[in-house]
């Protein structure tokens, strides 16, 4: 099921997206939806690197290891 949100935005913000809505042809609903999607997708990828880099600091290691091995693959 499909959840509704209002946002406010900038005048500059609606403008730039009023543009790409008219250049892509899409309507701003759906060019919301996808950069919020990437957003959070990019946010995502970072948790666990935010993680490790606490437990470094916290002299711990191991998870960073397991994080750069991942990364190597």
């Amino acid at each position: 099921m499909n959840k509704r949100y209002t946002l406010t935005l900038s005048e500059e913000l609606y403008e730039r997206l009023s543009q790409t809505a008219k250049f892509s042809k899409k309507k701003k609903a759906e060019i919301l939806r996808n950069a919020l999607e990437n957003y959070l997708d990019e946010m995502e990828d970072f948790v666990p690197a935010i993680e490790a880099l606490e437990d470094l600091k916290d002299g711990d290691s191991k998870k960073l290891d397991s994080i750069i091995k991942k990364l190597k693959c």
